[in-house]
């Protein structure tokens, strides 16, 4: 469901109003309309092989489809392992990713 409003003038802050009415986040649409995405139903998923293990969050709803979590499971599962015990053993063996369109700061890693 999209929710559409007026756009706020001085510019576009179509993804702080959607927030403050409540949704994800949202986008400006033609310069008039603010679209507010609908609240992405959160999935989440655990994968285990070995002594290694991937949660998935999903907060992307089903723009987030069964291809792209197949490709990031295999990918992790295939690559991780050999990068841990090449650059850093001592590193953890359980990944989070979290998908979410509506993020917008920049990527990063906990201890």
């Amino acid at each position: 469901m999209i929710h559409v409003s007026t756009c706020l003038e001085n510019g576009c802050g179509c993804n702080a109003w959607c927030r403050k009415e409540g949704h994800p986040g949202g986008v400006c649409g033609d310069g008039h309309t603010c679209m507010c995405s609908a609240k992405a139903e959160r999935k989440s998923g655990e994968y285990v092989r070995g002594q290694y293990k991937l949660t998935i969050i999903n907060n992307a709803g089903s723009i987030f489809n069964e291809q792209m979590r197949e490709r990031i499971v295999e990918t992790y599962f295939q690559v991780y392992p050999q990068i841990h015990e090449r650059f850093n053993s001592g590193a953890r063996k359980d990944v989070k990713i979290t998908i979410d369109p509506n993020y917008d700061g920049v990527a990063y890693a906990c201890k």
